[in-house]
């Protein structure tokens, strides 16, 4: 199994995906490598160590290079692949190419966004066309929940027939509320008194993390006195990081901020948190929200592309337009106001809706039920 990404390493939901389906069918008895285009982030050690062979290209951002095409060339054929799974929407071009120059069985390539424009906001309307006329070059492509099928057959990204649903998957276990990990992080984080918001996601334009602060504001400036204070903890990095710093201090909510960059220890955090907050106006089927509702935690989430798929509006969490910064304070403030004992339960809903669908393991079952399927159906021609 050889998973080309376009990045890996630096915390994104996509690239969290990839490692855990590496992690996975290793596991299970493939031998995995994994080729990310550009270079390494400081999390990808963690998958050498599991005996788990990983190479990046070393490719520059939005400076294409042929020479990559060669490299990943001779990687293939030194490798020898059964399946190339390649993963967001430049490793799924590079990846067609590549099969052109160095034949192997089977290409599955999946989109990790509901569509291809890029994080800064800007059209990915190149791409879209790159993978209309390379689409007969994989045998089938993956998009992450209903919506991206539906936007990339209606944009004719891909044909009719040629995309399917594959979903994101979670080590629920590993997830899973704990009491005194819960009671052990508040006391190092100074927050046992307060009630945490969690949001966890790269500091870019899609999260919209202006308007979640813009949000936050709004509920600080409707706390009832001598109330519990609420705090909100960001959980990432990302270009917009200084910004954003400048932004909580202009709203005067530094007191009630705290930037905490990328940490190891989320399922800890998730734990500690009273809710999830998701702001974003793009995004695929979020990890962050399948990690939450397996930590038992309520969300308030913008309701956009795949989140509906997990988030059950008005049993599990609440969700609100995206854009709309006064909604999103209304939800918060509804969700702070609820007794405790209706936040566990939304909790338990949302986590026992993830156990049943999004579990690891059964995904890594769909994904292994494909990937035999296509090489079979490779063998009789």
């Amino acid at each position: 199994m050889l998973l080309v990404t376009t990045a890996l390493g630096i915390g994104g939901g996509a690239e969290e995906q990839v490692m855990l389906l590496a992690v996975g069918l290793h596991a299970r008895g493939w031998l995995v490598k994994i080729v990310s285009l550009l270079p390494l982030g400081p999390l990808w050690p963690e998958l050498t160590q599991k005996g788990i062979a990983v190479e990046s290209l070393n490719m520059e951002r939005k400076l294409p290079d042929p020479r990559v095409l060669f490299h990943l060339k001779r990687i293939v054929r030194d490798f020898r692949p059964d399946v190339v799974h390649s993963h967001m929407g430049h490793a799924n071009i590079i990846s067609r190419a590549v099969r052109i120059l160095q034949p192997f069985s089977v290409l599955i390539n999946t989109m990790h966004l509901i569509t291809l424009e890029h994080q800064d906001g800007s059209p990915g309307t190149a791409l879209e066309i790159a993978h209309r006329y390379t689409d007969r070059w994989a045998d089938l492509t993956t998009a992450i929940c209903k919506p991206a099928v539906a936007y990339y057959e209606s944009t004719r990204t891909v044909p009719r027939g040629r995309i399917v649903v594959v979903y994101n998957g979670v080590r629920t276990a590993r997830l899973a509320p704990n009491r005194d990990r819960r009671e052990r992080t508040r006391r190092e984080l100074a927050v046992e008194n307060s009630f945490v918001w969690l949001a966890v996601g790269r500091l870019v334009v899609a999260k919209a993390y202006p308007m979640m602060l813009a949000a936050f504001k709004q509920l600080l400036a409707r706390e009832t006195p001598g109330g519990v204070p609420n705090v909100l903890f960001i959980c990432s990095t990302g270009p917009l990081e200084a910004e954003l710093h400048t932004l909580v201090r202009e709203l005067g909510i530094q007191e009630r901020v705290r930037f905490l960059g990328i940490r190891k220890d989320v399922p800890d955090l998730m734990n500690a948190a009273d809710s999830f907050v998701l702001s974003s106006v793009i995004e695929g089927l979020p990890m962050v929200l399948l990690e939450a509702s397996a930590s038992g935690l309520p969300i308030v989430a913008t309701d956009v592309a795949g989140n509906a798929e997990v988030v059950l509006d008005g049993k599990s969490g609440f969700l609100v337009p995206s854009g709309k910064p006064d909604q999103l304070a209304v939800a918060m403030e509804r969700m702070y106001h609820l007794p405790e004992d209706t936040r566990r339960a939304m909790g338990e809903i949302g986590q026992q809706y993830v156990r049943n669908n999004f579990d690891l393991d059964h995904i890594l079952d769909g994904w292994e039920k494909l990937y035999s399927g296509l090489l079979a159906k490779r063998a009789t021609k």
